[in-house]
Formats: C-alpha cells, sequence, structure tokens
C-alpha cells in the first residue's frame, strides 16, 4: 500500500501596511501596529505613490492581507485592485 507524507508548516499572516510616501506619521503608525502582530518584523511597509507602483509592489512582496494606514483615495484604490486580499 502506497504512502504519502504531508508536511504542515506554520507562519504568520504577512500584512502590507499601505503608506503616503514621504509620510513619518504613516510609518510610525504602521511600524506600532506591526510590532503588535506575530511576525512583526517581516510585514512589508509599502509607500504607494499611484495604483500601478502599488500593484507592482504588492506583486513583489506577495502579502496575505492589505492594510491601508490612513484614508486616503490612491490607497483605497490599491486595496480595491485586489479584492482577494
Amino acid at each position: 500500500m502506497p504512502a504519502t507524507n504531508v508536511r504542515v508548516a506554520y507562519r504568520p499572516v504577512r500584512v502590507a501596511f499601505l503608506l503616503r510616501p514621504g509620510s513619518l506619521e504613516d510609518v510610525r503608525s504602521a511600524a506600532r501596529l506591526a510590532t503588535q502582530l506575530w511576525g512583526g518584523v517581516y510585514h512589508p511597509l509599502l509607500p504607494v505613490a499611484d495604483v500601478e507602483q502599488g500593484r507592482r509592489l504588492v506583486e513583489r512582496f506577495r502579502p496575505d492581507v492589505l492594510h491601508p494606514i490612513t484614508l486616503d483615495e490612491t490607497l483605497a484604490a490599491v486595496v480595491a485592485a485586489h479584492p482577494h486580499l
């Protein structure tokens, strides 16, 4: 009878924090949130200037969840472009 081995590994959820470029307040808020989550140093902080750049960053970092740090229409458009996240 053939046997199959399955290996299961756990990793923290990777949350991408979407920031306005040049905003230190956004960086501070994202760092504060990231340190409270499991795997905090591995959450990417993505400064998004436009939707196309946001798409490329999401493709590169492959996060599990997108979280805009502040209410901004560019950040909201990036989140809307990735409804599965």
